[in-house]
């Protein structure tokens, strides 16, 4: 491969390129399989996403109250409760 002209790298036309960190989301993940929650935390930690990880619906009140959470990730099928019901739990009411 050809040398690479690095006097423009983090240029595009007369204009510098700034890295801005992206913010960051509070994530709460409702997962009872540990394998598949795992590598759900390891993925959105990694890119630098703050996660709790809860295995049961009964911990989601709290754990939503204490992380204030951006965003829910909720399995579907949960054996100790409906999903919809959490989701009408967690919905913010206007």
């Amino acid at each position: 491969m050809g040398e690479v002209d690095r006097r423009n790298l983090g240029c595009f036309g007369s204009h510098r390129l700034t890295l801005v960190p992206r913010p960051m989301a509070r994530v709460l993940l409702v997962e009872d399989e540990p394998n598949i929650a795992s590598i759900i935390v390891f993925k959105l930690e990694r890119e630098g996403h703050q996660v709790r990880w809860e295995a049961s619906a009964g911990a989601v009140p709290a754990a939503a109250e204490a992380t204030q959470p951006e965003l829910v990730l909720l399995d579907s099928s949960l054996p100790d409760g409906d999903p919809f019901t959490l989701l009408s739990m967690l919905t913010p009411r206007a």
